[in-house]
């Protein structure tokens, strides 16, 4: 009658019907509370009524009985897992490895246990071991590629998945993992044929659309990456960071108005991520919505103070408030936070300095700046120059508006530099110097304004030479280009008055 209630038993568990299993197992165990079977499958049927307490009990007593069976430690073990007992499940493996040392499963088992634990260094020489005792254990190989992946092992993983897609082509997940490798290696590229092929196992998986999405927006194709974002909403509306990642698309597009729902929806269901909260206030500032912005960029930096993309965002805002003393302070922040990659912020913080009249606290950091150009998005020696000009420290000056003409000299700065080499050279009446600059200003824009203002500047030296005569004739010169340059007008009138 025991073998009968076993067999009912079993057949309700094929039947994944665990209720009706535990009622003949357990009229089984009342009429032979010793059978080892029967506390075994009692296990089994407490495990998948997700008893975990209950099913370990009978496991122990089953190996009462028979002490040697692997099986029975390995699922002992899992159960011990389960109930994060892991000393006690670490013993178990053991002990179940000890009887069967060549069992591979016993292995992996092992090993998701100690990933469960994050100790991913022991679960990868577990499933290495499994993948070593049966090399066609695909199961150790997964375990294996998603070890690798928490300790940032990218090239490894991406071999593993390279092989388990090899051996199924159409397994889906493995390439996933495949593509999901590569985006973490940085090589988009070939991301986009590995998504691709996950979409095509499995059309309405969004997970694969994402994976696409990415690595087009990666690749700064974002029209292209806004479209699978789309597709992989459409199979999941509740994918919050794909809500981010299409608001992202949409603000690189400046489609600005599109952009704010999508983070709207992002940070409403999921209130904790500060990159989210930071782009956000982004788009309401590029909306001039300032206000909603700022409490945007206070609310990421509650969730994190030391984000710098949000205190340089939040910079610039007050900064175009003309609110130099917050955007300074931000920048500032946002510079030793990072000072190996926000060298623009410091750069910024120097310009709130100028606008705030403290020409002399400019220099110390703009120094440390020298050797950023024009060509990293920084004019640094220009700013020295306008910084000494205004300490009236003319000679420096001249010298750093120079180095800003040598290290850049297709800058949209050129015209400013000589500019000021020119003025700076009449304070120090060094006016063959400063008479070279203007006609370089005439050289380098035949605009007639530009014209008129060289020639301006030539009739000014003549003044301070007195030469008059011939200060006159550029004068009119100027004026002949430009008949409302009131600044040349009236130098022509005083000089006429003065001759008179």
């Amino acid at each position: 009658m025991t073998e009968e209630y076993i067999n009912l038993g079993l057949e309700q568990l094929d039947n994944d019907d665990a209720e009706r299993a535990l009622q003949y197992f357990q009229a089984a165990y009342d009429l032979q509370p010793d059978n080892a079977e029967v506390l075994f499958y009692l296990g089994i049927t407490y495990s998948r009524l997700d008893q975990y307490e209950e099913a370990a009990h009978f496991y122990k007593l089953s190996l009462h009985y028979e002490p040697n069976n692997a099986e029975t430690w390995l699922n002992l073990a899992n159960r011990y897992d389960d109930l994060n007992q892991y000393d006690q499940a670490e013993e178990a493996y053991r002990t179940a490895c000890n009887i069967e040392p060549d069992n591979d499963d016993i292995y992996v088992e092992w090993g998701i246990c100690y990933y469960n634990q994050e100790r991913y260094n022991e679960a990868l020489a577990c499933f290495e071991h499994a993948a070593r005792l049966n090399a066609d254990n695909n199961d150790a190989l997964w375990q294996q590629g998603d070890a690798l992946v928490k300790l940032g092992h990218y090239e490894e993983a991406f071999e593993i998945a390279t092989t388990l897609c090899k051996r199924d082509p159409d397994d889906w997940h493995a390439w996933y993992n495949k593509a999901w490798c590569l985006e973490k290696l940085e090589r988009y590229e070939q991301v986009i044929p590995a998504a691709k092929k996950v979409i095509a196992l499995c059309h309405d998986n969004e997970d694969g659309y994402e994976l696409l999405g990415n690595a087009l927006l990666a690749l700064e194709r974002f029209k292209e990456a806004l479209a699978q974002y789309e597709k992989a909403l459409k199979y999941c509306p509740t994918y919050w960071s794909v809500w981010a990642s299409k608001g992202f698309c949409l603000l690189r597009l400046e489609r600005y108005a599109e952009a704010l729902p999508c983070y709207e929806t992002a940070t409403r269901e999921v209130p904790d991520d500060p990159e989210w909260w930071n782009s956000q206030g982004f788009i309401l500032h590029k909306l001039d919505r300032d206000e909603d912005a700022l409490a945007c960029y206070k609310k990421a930096l509650s969730l994190n103070p030391d984000y710098t993309f949000a205190l340089s965002n939040m910079a610039d805002l007050y900064w175009g408030r003309k609110d130099y003393a917050n955007a300074e302070q931000l920048y500032c922040k946002a510079y030793q936070l990072d000072p190996d990659h926000r060298h623009s912020e410091l750069f910024y913080a120097t310009w709130c300095m100028f606008y705030t009249q403290r020409y002399k606290e400019m220099i110390p950091p703009l120094l440390s700046l020298l050797p950023y150009t024009k060509e990293d998005g920084l004019s640094v020696a220009y700013r020295l120059g306008v910084a000494y000009k205004n300490l009236h420290q003319y000679s420096l000056a001249i010298k750093y508006y120079t180095l800003e003409l040598e290290t850049s000299p297709d800058n949209s700065q050129v015209l400013d530099c000589w500019l000021n080499i020119a003025l700076c050279n009449e304070k120090l009446k060094h006016y063959n110097q400063a008479e070279t600059a203007w006609k370089k200003i005439m050289e380098l824009d035949t605009d007639p304004s530009c014209q008129a203002l060289g020639l301006y500047g030539l009739g000014m030296i003549r003044v301070k030479q007195q030469r008059y005569a011939e200060a006159v004739k550029y004068f009119d010169r100027s004026l002949a280009f430009d008949p409302d340059f009131d600044d040349c007008r009236e130098a022509l009138q005083q000089l006429k008055k003065l001759k008179s």
